[in-house]
């Protein structure tokens, strides 16, 4: 198998501001406990889109590499805002398809509003949970 493709500039993206590090952690001081460590207010929603824009086209390499390509259904787990639903989507085309999966519903919300502002007709998200019967504990699907 090939070696993966790198994304040169991806380091030192992470090393900048917009890592979770130190801006992460001022951003959860005044928020209310959720299961995602960097919330899903507003703030942090833009965050993770200006992450994405930025990460797009090694994003994409990685995504060709796996074999992502034209008529493929993909599941998306963890949908987040819709970034990578909308990548894999223009990527598999108007034959394929993508459900993003996601449990907060300000994210959800939020996906499904930048999806239609796309005019991405091929991206259906849902709201979902799973239950693992290995354990019992709730995780999401």
């Amino acid at each position: 198998m090939a070696n993966p493709p790198t994304c040169r500039g991806a380091s030192s993206f992470f090393g900048g501001l917009e890592s979770p590090g130190e801006y992460g952690r001022s951003m959860m001081a005044n928020r209310p406990a959720t299961d995602y460590p960097l919330g899903s207010a507003d703030d942090e929603h833009e965050r993770l889109i200006r992450q994405a824009a930025r990460l797009e086209s090694c994003t994409q390499r990685f995504f060709r590499a796996a074999g992502i390509a034209d008529g493929q259904r993909v599941l998306d787990i963890g949908s987040g805002v819709g970034d990578v639903a909308m990548l894999v989507a223009r990527m598999v085309g108007p034959s394929g398809q993508v459900v993003g999966v996601e449990r907060d519903s300000r994210s959800l919300a939020r996906a499904k509003a930048r999806v239609t502002e796309a005019r991405l007709d091929n991206v259906i998200s849902k709201r979902m949970w799973a239950r693992s019967k290995a354990t019992s504990s709730s995780m999401l699907l």
